[in-house]
């Protein structure tokens, strides 16, 4: 008995330290749209962004809206950015409402977008040189 009973306090207390993490990050993004954009595009990863994404309680003042990978197929030979898309498109959105999409920052939000199709390809390369025609034909990563 006195096991389960600490294993319930033991549970509750974990699911309330995550609750704890995670409310004052999205209250933080609503009380600063600028920088929760910021960081949503360029500090963490395309996993974390995803999740904010799909978060019932993400900020609602942000403009999380997609149409995927404009004019392009979002799987391309089966290799699938519709993710790396969706950050794109939040950064181009964002930064437009909030009167910052400046040339600088379009090659900003455009090199994340590389740097997330890269990451998605996982050293396919086939899916590597897709991810290249798909943003722009820069030059290869690490090249």
């Amino acid at each position: 008995m006195k096991t389960r009973i600490r294993l319930s306090v033991l549970a509750a207390s974990v699911v309330g330290a995550v609750t704890l993490n995670l409310a004052p990050a999205f209250a933080a993004d609503a009380a600063d749209p600028v920088a929760a954009v910021d960081r949503l595009m360029f500090s963490d990863s395309l996993s974390a962004f995803v999740g904010a994404r799909a978060a019932a309680d993400r900020p609602a003042n942000l403009d999380w809206s997609s149409d995927g990978c404009t004019g392009v197929p979002d799987a391309p030979f089966g290799y699938d950015f519709t993710t790396a898309c969706w950050r794109h498109d939040f950064g181009y959105r964002n930064f437009k409402d909030q009167g910052r999409f400046t040339e600088d920052a379009r090659g900003d939000i455009d090199d994340v977008f590389r740097k997330d199709m890269h990451h998605l390809c996982d050293g396919r390369p086939l899916c590597d040189a897709t991810a290249e025609l798909y943003s722009g034909g820069g030059p290869p990563l690490g090249g």
